[in-house]
């Protein structure tokens, strides 16, 4: 057994790195796999689009994506090829936090520019309320952000996000610098389990939301050189649009599920980082 991390804030329960050794007589070849315990009812939908979209995508000249293997329902086990490489995670904790940052941002406009048939499509309703059950949810845990959370979801919902800044296309649905990894000139995306058909510009916002986090907690200097080195980087890419008003929503929304996400990480500070996250979402609506 490599790892095992319990991460009961995330939707997976466990995730597990390991190498087996095939039990036919004289044998020896050694493999490595990732299994991923779900709690997700739907963990077996989530699968068979990663298989789907792997099948899809193969004609990508730069972007690897992880090999679904196998699935187990009776166990909602999810179990992907492992990928020897380097994660962007610690690579922008590195002395050069700018390349890997536009290499993200070229990662990800490749991934947009891919034409997928048969992705499930989100309607304006779903983000709507998943919004309103991110303010219900903070407005329960702690009543002094109780206003503010309730604030930034009537705020959100009154952006007028028209098809005039909709850039349709395929989102990855979860874009961040925990889903690159790097080995030698080939990037990997992973997790396509919540990809859909949809604003593109929801990718831009998110990897956006998660840089500014990691400025909040430390990780990360000269956070807004690194967001306008992104969006420029991404723009000049594929010459693609990036709608302010998409863009506003879309780093607001991801802003505010981190702050959902840090009192479910249950650590002693939870309550002063949802307060520093909900500001941030405030500061980014009024930018």
């Amino acid at each position: 057994l490599h790892r095992f991390r319990y991460k009961p804030e995330n939707r997976f329960i466990a995730r597990c790195e390991f190498n087996y050794i095939d039990g036919t007589p004289g044998i020896k070849e050694q493999n490595t796999i990732l299994l991923r315990f779900e709690r997700d009812k739907n963990s077996r939908k989530g699968f068979e689009l990663s298989l789907k979209l792997y099948e899809a995508l193969q004609g990508i000249s730069r972007i690897n994506f992880q090999k679904p293997l196998f699935f187990i329902p009776e166990y909602n086990i999810q179990a992907f090829e492992w990928v020897e490489a380097e994660k962007f995670s610690e690579l922008l904790r590195g002395n050069n936090p700018e390349m890997w940052v536009k290499r993200a941002a070229v990662v990800l406009s490749e991934l947009h520019s891919c034409k997928v048939s048969g992705l499930p499509e989100h309607q304006t309703s779903f983000f709507k309320d998943r919004i309103q059950h991110t303010a219900n949810f903070l407005a329960h845990a702690n009543k002094d952000i109780k206003n503010i959370s309730e604030e930034i979801a009537r705020r959100l919902n009154s952006i007028p996000v028209g098809e005039a800044d909709f850039a349709a296309g395929f989102v990855h649905g979860d874009f961040h610098q925990g889903q690159l990894l790097a080995a030698d000139r080939r990037d990997y995306v992973l997790d396509l389990s919540r990809s859909y058909w949809g604003d593109s510009t929801a990718d831009v916002g998110n990897f956006l939301a998660q840089l500014k986090y990691w400025h909040i907690i430390g990780r990360l200097k000269n956070i807004e050189t690194l967001e306008q080195m992104f969006i420029d980087s991404y723009k000049n890419s594929r010459n693609a649009k990036v709608p302010e008003q998409g863009l506003k929503y879309w780093k607001t929304f991801g802003l505010f599920e981190l702050a959902m996400r840090e009192f479910r990480r249950w650590k002693p500070d939870w309550p002063v980082m949802c307060e520093k996250l909900l500001l941030e979402c405030q500061n980014t609506l009024e930018a």
